[in-house]
């Protein structure tokens, strides 16, 4: 993947480059996390913490700690799954055989290697794509469609049953 395509979808994951905030969907200044309202709630919707952070970070202080506890010095990816299920992982291979044995869920897309994603990135991006799809599958089309931008798939729940999965190798 070129350069130029690598930064066109880091920007296109980033929420902080959408003028929306993708927890409520007002208005916010671009270069924000989420809008002003928003800004003491931890994005994640799989935070098991008690889902309010600082306003000057990007997630609360149990999304941190579990980012804090992941190793470090390798690249993460995020990816998304034929039931919908958005998350991240250092080892996409190992996830999809994991996925695959315990809920049946297979991967049908992830980022490319060549985003070289920290895990702080791959949780913003992770929540960032989740909300997407969830405002896509809602009717909110300007989402969905960055979504298909993204991941090359236009959120709609019979699109993702007749997906095949992605598989490695």
């Amino acid at each position: 993947m070129s350069t130029n395509n690598i930064e066109r979808l880091r920007d296109l994951m980033d929420p902080k480059m959408l003028n929306m905030c993708l927890l409520c969907g007002r208005n916010k200044g671009a270069g924000y996390l989420t809008c002003q309202d928003c800004r003491g709630e931890c994005p994640d919707r799989d935070c098991r913490g008690k889902g309010s952070k600082s306003w000057d970070c990007d997630q609360c202080s149990d999304c941190y700690g579990f980012l804090q506890s992941l190793p470090e010095g390798r690249s993460w990816f995020v990816y998304f799954c034929d039931d919908g299920y958005i998350g991240m992982s250092s080892d996409p291979y190992a996830r999809d055989a994991e996925h695959d044995e315990v809920t049946g869920r297979a991967i049908i897309w992830a980022t490319p290697a060549e985003l070289q994603l920290s895990k702080f990135e791959a949780f913003r991006f992770e929540w960032a794509l989740d909300a997407m799809f969830l405002a896509g599958l809602g009717g909110y089309t300007y989402l969905a469609k960055r979504f298909e931008m993204i991941t090359g798939i236009y959120p709609s729940p019979d699109g993702l049953e007749d997906r095949p999965p992605l598989y490695w190798g």
